[in-house]
């Protein structure tokens, strides 16, 4: 049971799925100690306010190419074809909108070179192991 103060502790298991996604195994040696050691560098950056800030700002430059895709429908006759397509989940989805508003707000503050080189900076993250 949890208590509100009180220091709890949490064991990572990494896994995987195999190709047909019906099996998971779990990492053991070697290939478990690369993956935790890889969850240990990507949280370091959490408790870094500025250093996370920077991260983002390097990851709304990345997806620039996927806020670009963002559109309004050209009519509303078409709605169902535009509340199937990608464009509605770019439009509410929270996630989305951060990542629009960080682009813009990168851009107004003149960030763009400064956000390329967090953006290559954040591909060393994205590889895992």
């Amino acid at each position: 049971m949890l208590t509100l103060g009180e220091k709890t502790e949490i064991e990572l298991v990494p896994y995987s799925f195999d190709d047909d996604l019906t099996e998971i195994s779990v990492f053991t040696g070697e290939r478990k100690e690369k993956m935790l050691a890889y969850i240990d560098a990507i949280s370091a950056v959490i408790p870094q306010p500025e250093l996370l800030e920077n991260y983002f700002m390097g990851w709304c430059w990345m997806m620039r190419r996927n806020a670009a895709r963002f559109k309004m429908p050209d009519d509303f006759e078409h709605l169902e074809e535009y509340n199937a397509s990608m464009h509605l989940n770019l439009a509410i989805c929270d996630a989305h909108k951060s990542l629009r508003k960080g682009l813009i707000r990168t851009i107004f503050d003149g960030k763009a070179e400064e956000a390329e080189l967090w953006a290559e900076k954040l591909k060393v993250y994205m590889e895992m192991p």
